[in-house]
């Protein structure tokens, strides 16, 4: 049955009320006698204490300054002056001693003590001169009482370790006990005499308290009975399921399982461990989600900045051979793999895998550089035009050199196609001796479009350039023939008076020329046509240029995009755990507060990647 916690305190105010009434008789009469019974034992409580601080104080001022003196540790230093300048427990006592109105034989006492103390001080302030002039310690980087102790000409005149052997005797010496002696025998005789004072006072006050505690005796007999049914209830309703909380939080503390709260008791305890039970669910889950996220995120940024790289090094007019070994050699060292090849698609009779490129190796003479279709893993990775991976068993892997004194032995392969508008341009191969990763082989894959499409790029200006040089080659030769029709002409015109009579002959001959001429048409009618070819390519290659731009404009839109959608999670993440590391209602644990102080501090450092990282490189992309 759940009881609110207003019928218990109902319950609790009527029968409290009806005891305070029973002892309203008799409170005039003990309130006297209570008060300097509780004074008389606070005040015997107090000097206790009192002396035990001075005591305390005593004794921490020599351990310390021993302390200094065998470790030569800088902080008991500084613990020795706090006690004496900042915390001063002795001048503390002794003006509570005052307020409390001790006896001018405990004051006497207490002096006496003090003026012993300040002798053990002077010989505790030349230990330490000692060790701080060993330590090389300028005098305004020391406390002002060591900083003007002057040494003697003998202590002077010491080494380095002769300084710390006195140093250390003088602290542990017969003398210094007697020292200490002096100082602990007047407060040993302090104690003595205010334990005397306080339980003769004492003893006067439960004099007094013994008539009252006569009145009360019948009321002692009815109060408990009424007191046991509230302690009852609160024990059931209240203590029992508070109990149970701590020792459930004390458990998560120290056994780290997985906290949940079993509700119990009143129908405000009921509710609270129900509310509790929910925040730390919504808290898991809300740091599991940050964690995920993070980590996606962080993977994601390692494969565009990977990514924005290799589009660097695709860049420029580089002939196929540049581009295949920037490519090969940037994303073997990116993802952090040992060896790397690239093998270029060539079109013949026999279609064939050439290696143009490699990393990290030196490939012997007697492998072979070449894989037709279907041929070797390279050859059935571009025959199937699919990933492959390949873990080689041990008997079957080759070394590969890698210099003149060490040769590699991969265990973990990948093999991946790449093509331009689905048809097949080349396969590279990345080995390493540790197995890639997911967000590894992702970043392979990504990458493949990209550089299907820069090879494809870099063999259309190869065969515009081969073209080029063959407009060149013929235009030359069209020149040559235009001079030795010249030539011709010129030997016919010269010739003309002496072959008048050859006139068939010379009909024949200018046959002969009409027929070159008309050849010579014919080759200018084919330099026109390629020309027209020419142009065309030429267009074909200026669109695949605009394609490449158009795809890095989405690219950056892409990653604008997606750097605002995630700062608006983000937001959010930072106002909820600003919330909840500021406890507002005082409902969280400090482990609570700190997680939550955790989750905002994540996702501050998140949102300034995302500010100063991710999108200063676009902003700098754009312009």
């Amino acid at each position: 049955m759940k009881i609110k916690q207003s019928t218990i305190n109902i319950f609790m105010g009527t029968t409290f009320f009806s005891m305070a009434a029973l002892l309203g008789i008799s409170v005039y009469y003990l309130k006297q006698a209570n008060t300097e019974y509780h004074e008389a034992i606070a005040r015997q409580i107090e000097f206790k204490q009192l002396e035990l601080n001075l005591s305390d104080a005593s004794d921490y001022l020599t351990a310390e300054a021993r302390k200094f003196a065998v470790t030569n540790d800088i902080k008991h230093l500084h613990r020795y002056w706090q006690e004496i300048n900042v915390t001063r427990t002795r001048d503390n006592v002794l003006k509570r001693l005052k307020v409390l109105n001790a006896s001018q034989q405990e004051f006497d006492l207490l002096d006496l003590a003090k003026q012993n103390s300040d002798a053990l001080v002077a010989t505790e302030t030349r230990s330490m001169r000692l060790v701080l002039e060993v330590l090389d310690y300028e005098e305004d980087a020391m406390p002002i009482s060591v900083a003007i102790w002057q040494l003697t000409s003998e202590d002077k005149r010491l080494s380095d370790e002769a300084k710390l052997r006195v140093a250390r005797d003088i602290m542990f010496d017969k003398k210094y006990h007697d020292d200490k002696d002096l100082i602990m025998n007047p407060i040993a005789k302090f104690q003595k005499l205010s334990m005397h004072n306080a339980n003769q006072a004492l003893k006067i006050a439960e004099q007094e308290n013994e008539t009252a505690e006569m009145i009360l005796l019948i009321l002692a007999i009815l109060i408990p009975l009424g007191m046991a049914g509230i302690l009852w209830i609160l024990r059931i309703k209240v203590s029992l399921p508070i109990n149970n909380y701590t020792q459930t939080l004390h458990k998560h503390e120290t056994e780290n399982k997985t906290l949940n709260l079993i509700p119990a008791g009143t129908f405000e305890l009921v509710a609270l461990a129900k509310a509790f039970n929910q925040q730390i669910n919504t808290n898991h889950q809300l740091i599991e989600e940050s964690r995920q996220a993070s980590q996606k995120l962080s993977e994601q940024n390692w494969q565009k900045t990977g990514q924005t790289q290799l589009n660097e090094k695709l860049r420029g007019e580089k002939n196929i051979h540049e581009l295949a070994k920037h490519v090969i050699d940037f994303i073997t060292a990116y993802i952090g793999a040992e060896l790397g090849s690239f093998y270029l698609y060539q079109v013949g009779e026999i279609p064939y895998l050439e290696r143009i490129a490699n990393y990290g190796c030196v490939i012997p003479t007697h492998f072979p550089h070449q894989f037709t279709l279907g041929e070797g893993l390279v050859g059935q990775v571009a025959l199937e035009q699919k990933i492959l991976i390949h873990q080689p068993h041990a008997t079957a892997i080759q070394t590969v050199q890698q210099s003149s004194f060490c040769e590699a032995v991969p265990r973990h392969v990948i093999f991946l196609p790449f093509f331009y508008e689905h048809q097949l341009k080349g396969v590279i191969e990345i080995a390493a001796y540790h197995p890639l990763a997911e967000k590894q082989q992702t970043f392979l894959a990504q990458t493949m479009t990209s550089i299907g499409i820069a090879v494809n790029g870099a063999e259309s200006r190869q065969k515009m350039q081969l073209l080029l040089d063959q407009s060149q080659t013929q235009a030359q030769q069209l020149s040559l023939q235009q001079q030795e029709l010249q030539t011709i002409n010129e030997e016919l015109q010269s010739q003309q008076l002496e072959l008048q009579t050859a006139n068939e002959e010379l009909r024949q001959t200018n046959d002969e020329l009409e027929m070159k001429t008309r050849d010579l048409e014919q080759q200018k009618e084919d330099i026109r046509e390629k020309n027209i070819t020419l142009e065309r390519i030429q267009h074909e290659v200026n669109q695949k240029a605009q394609e490449l731009e158009l795809a890095s404009k989405y690219k950056s839109e892409f990653l604008a995009n997606m750097s605002h959608e995630l700062r608006t999670p983000l937001n959010a993440i930072l106002v909820l755990g600003q919330m909840l590391s500021e406890n507002d209602e005082g409902n969280l644990t400090e482990e609570q507060v700190d997680f939550a102080e955790t989750i905002r501090g994540a996702g501050s450092d998140l949102l300034d990647l995302l500010r100063n990282k991710v999108l200063k490189k676009w902003g700098e992309k754009l312009n």
